[in-house]
């Protein structure tokens, strides 16, 4: 099982930087929208008491993509990426206006090297002992949370207060898989809505079943059925709804069967822009088979659809997807193997161009120019693109390039650098992002990402070398302008905003130099 991309790979959910409405936004976990069921009086039905069973839990969800995603550029690709030569001495600052500092960019991309917040001063969520007493055993995890220990939890979690209900069952991840092989079945029950009516509950229940998976593939599967038939009956428009598209997305391919449910149109069309944006988010998330690779109901779904969604949140959602699946595969023989355990080159599958070639026009009807028709609001576009949000228009061009080699031009390249240096932190770090996700392949743009190491901005200053040290050996033109990182940040009235002294400022600027010319000049050539 794996995680939804975190709030946060290739990448929440989403996570964006300034500029998109609500794309950051935490789903609240009452049922605010959803017309809940009158809980009947009484005490609630107690679950099926859980049984610990011998089988040893699964690996615990992790961050990484799913199995098979392909690297960039896409497999089986004739057509390497030039890396041409860059200059990058004598390069100007380019002034800027300070915005408010962005959310954390796309998971896909390597996190921006920012100095440390201020402390959170909300309590820790429980975490394993990272000292085992046992050093042949794995991380210790603790026996009681909040002072008391599971079987108290497991207990509440029956009582007829809903909301003891509600913080039991999102206590119990806090005990690790420990609670998965004792609680599976009661976080089961609780996910059925003829179980438990209170969808605040249920969402609890949900969220735990999300974190710690089921002990038996019976399980699981039972789980999925609940959730995709919650998320295909649920209100429109309604809390438990969202709750189950985003908790399927922490099944990964496991979940593959909940894909029809969500590609249809009583599901994309959901008046919650924050549903809709879930969906985009589940579907790059479980719509690849380990054999059969990307899911084309899934990539038609992405750009007939969602793409085309007048929330901005969604359609980046949507482009974010499309960079994590990649293209579609022609039909594999039986026998072969999957594609997480290929190794031989020849056994690389080719690309379904036919397809590829449909979900290319599509995009780019995106990023043609916008001509305002009678009747239109708007009689221009920020962008002078049909797409007309700048953060969207970078992910749009980058899903280009990763679904087509032959889209990996100084077009769709120039279009995501320009952002670099401009006015917005939003697009900045955006831009930032795309190209660091490319690795290597950015390298033509090298002189662009080095400006934004002189932005006013720390934020886009410290993204622009996280870009640097992702191009890896491609990014050596770029170490001396590095050295002289720590001295050209001297006086930017925005380090103000980060640092508690010059002191440490200057020794945050340095270390982040050091450790990027050490990342560059040790990284390894792309295979």
């Amino acid at each position: 099982m794996r995680r939804a991309r975190p709030a946060a790979l290739l990448l929440a959910g989403l996570i964006v930087a300034a500029g998109l409405t609500g794309c950051g936004r935490k789903v609240k976990s009452d049922a605010d929208s959803e017309q809940a069921v009158a809980q009947a009086p009484g005490p609630a039905p107690t679950p099926p008491p859980a049984t610990p069973r011998p089988t040893p839990s699964p690996t615990p969800p992790s961050s990484e993509p799913p199995p098979g995603v392909p690297s960039w550029p896409r497999p089986g690709s004739s057509q390497p990426v030039p890396v041409p030569p860059a200059t990058v001495a004598g390069l100007p600052s380019t002034p800027s206006p300070v915005p408010a500092v962005p959310p954390s960019l796309s998971p896909q991309a390597p996190a921006p090297l920012t100095p440390a917040p201020p402390p959170d001063p909300t309590p820790p969520s429980p975490q394993p002992n990272p000292m085992p007493k046992d050093p042949t055993k794995g991380p210790e995890w603790p026996t009681a949370v909040n002072g008391k220990p599971m079987s108290e939890f497991i207990r509440e979690a029956g009582d007829a207060d809903p909301a003891i209900r509600e913080m039991a069952l999102r206590a119990l991840p806090g005990f690790g898989p420990t609670a998965q092989k004792a609680a599976g079945k009661l976080i089961l029950w609780h996910m059925d809505g003829s179980n438990e009516k209170d969808p605040g509950v249920r969402a609890a229940a949900f969220e735990a079943a999300g974190v710690l998976g089921f002990d038996t593939d019976t399980d699981t599967r039972e789980a999925i059925r609940i959730l995709f038939t919650a998320a295909d009956k649920g209100v429109v428009g309604g809390s438990t709804r969202l709750h189950a598209i985003q908790t399927l997305a922490k099944f990964g391919a496991k979940a593959e069967t909940a894909i029809g449910y969500l590609v249809g149109e009583n599901m994309t069309r959901d008046p919650a822009y924050e549903t809709r944006r879930s969906i985009a988010n589940t579907l790059g998330w479980i719509g690849i088979h380990e054999h059969a690779g990307p899911s084309p109901r899934v990539l038609h779904c992405l750009t007939t659809v969602l793409i085309q969604d007048k929330s901005a949140a969604v359609r980046l959602e949507a482009y974010q997807s499309l960079v994590m699946l990649g293209p579609p595969y022609l039909p594999r023989e039986a026998g072969a193997p999957l594609l997480k355990n290929i190794k031989n080159p020849a056994q690389i599958p080719k690309v379904d161009d036919k397809l590829v070639a449909t979900y290319v026009a599509a995009i780019k009807r995106r990023l043609g120019p916008y001509k305002a028709e009678p009747g239109d609001k708007e009689k221009e576009s920020p962008t002078g693109l049909v797409e007309r949000d700048r953060q969207v228009e970078i992910f749009a061009r980058l899903a280009l390039m990763r679904l087509d080699p032959k889209e990996i031009n100084d077009e769709n390249m120039t279009g995501i650098a320009k952002y670099i240096v401009g006015r917005d932190t939003g697009p900045k770090l955006m831009a930032l992002s795309a190209l660091g996700f490319m690795g290597e392949g950015a390298a033509r743009k090298l002189d662009d990402v080095c400006r934004g190491m002189l932005d006013d901005d720390a934020t886009v200053a410290s993204a622009a070398v996280s870009t640097l040290v992702a191009m890896g050996q491609a990014a050596k033109p770029a170490v001396p302008l590095i050295e002289k990182l720590p001295k050209e940040r001297e006086g930017k009235e925005d380090e103000k905003k980060y640092f508690p002294s010059k002191e440490k400022e200057k020794e945050y600027w340095a270390k982040l130099s050091a450790d990027a010319i050490k990342a560059i000049k040790e990284a390894k050539p792309r295979q």
